[in-house]
């Protein structure tokens, strides 16, 4: 990996904390800096206050769900430039064109296997690298 990607922050809003200790897990060991929400509200905070290079939100949550907490991100001008890995329950594709609706970069299902997060995280970051070169 890059020494871009290595120093990347990644925020995870995921309720479920087995989930987010895994994730933090999976992440640390690629060298990522983790940022933990455990709902929607502190999530939106947190990337506001802490600016992280990605954001991984879970769809299921309690309050505020994961397309609540996307399109608040999305409409922000602090978090709006933030890419959104969006993480699904099942597949279906209208939530997934949902999810795409609202700015979602990347969705995955659970469960996903640990090398599948860090291949979505490394792409996306790539495309916002390239998109921030080609705008100069």
């Amino acid at each position: 990996m890059g020494g871009d990607v290595a120093r990347a922050r990644i925020l995870v809003i995921d309720d479920d904390e087995k989930a987010r200790r895994l994730m933090q897990i999976t992440l640390a060991s690629k060298d990522y800096a983790v940022i933990m929400a455990e709902d929607g509200q502190e999530g939106v905070e947190l990337a506001i206050q802490e600016g992280p290079d990605l954001i991984i939100l879970d769809v299921m949550m309690p309050g505020m769900d994961g397309f609540e907490t996307c399109e608040r991100l999305k409409g922000d001008e602090r978090t709006k430039g933030i890419p959104v890995i969006m993480l699904t329950a099942t597949y279906d594709l209208e939530l997934t064109k949902k999810a795409f609706g609202r700015g979602v970069a990347m969705c995955l299902t659970k469960p996903y296997r640990g090398e599948a997060l860090v291949n979505a995280i490394e792409a996306t970051l790539a495309a916002k690298r390239r998109l921030a070169r080609e705008r100069g």
